[in-house]
C-alpha cells in the first residue's frame, strides 16, 4: 500500500523533473535562464514575506514562468497564481507551463492571459515589420 508521503514525494519529484525539462527546453531555444526555483519547505507567512522571485524559472527579465505537472483541470488556478506572483515581483508577463500526460516536452501547454499574448504578438509583428 502506498503511503500519502510516498505519493507526495512522487508528485514533487515529477514536478521538479518537469520544471528542469522546461528550463532545458527554453535554454535549447536560446532563451537565457539563470536556473530553477528549488523546493523549499517553509511557513506560508515566511514565503509571502520573502523577497525573492516567485517564478519557477529564474532569470527571464520581465517574466514569471511557473510550471505545473498536475491535472490540466487546474489551469485557472495555476494561471491566477502566476499572475499574483508576477504582480508581487513587478514582472510584466506571467505564464504557466503545463505538462501533458504522454506528450513530448515540446508539446506542453503554455497558459498566459490573452492581454499578454496580444502584447507579445503585437511586439513580434512590429519587429517583423521593422525588419522588412
Amino acid at each position: 500500500m502506498t503511503s500519502p508521503f510516498d505519493t507526495e514525494l512522487a508528485n514533487t519529484t515529477r514536478g521538479l523533473l518537469f520544471r528542469s525539462g522546461v528550463a532545458d527546453y527554453l535554454v535549447a531555444s536560446d532563451i537565457p535562464i539563470d536556473g530553477t526555483k528549488t523546493l523549499g519547505r517553509r511557513k506560508m507567512s515566511e514565503a509571502l514575506l520573502e523577497d525573492r522571485p516567485h517564478s519557477d524559472l529564474v532569470g527571464i527579465p520581465g517574466w514569471v514562468v511557473n510550471t505545473r505537472s498536475s491535472a490540466l483541470k487546474l489551469i485557472a488556478s495555476g494561471a491566477d497564481e502566476a499572475q499574483r506572483d508576477a504582480q508581487h515581483d513587478g514582472a510584466r508577463y506571467s505564464a504557466t507551463v503545463w505538462q501533458r500526460a504522454g506528450a513530448k516536452l515540446g508539446d506542453a501547454l503554455v497558459v498566459m492571459p490573452l492581454k499578454d499574448f496580444s502584447d507579445l504578438l503585437r511586439r513580434d509583428l512590429d519587429r517583423q515589420a521593422d525588419e522588412t
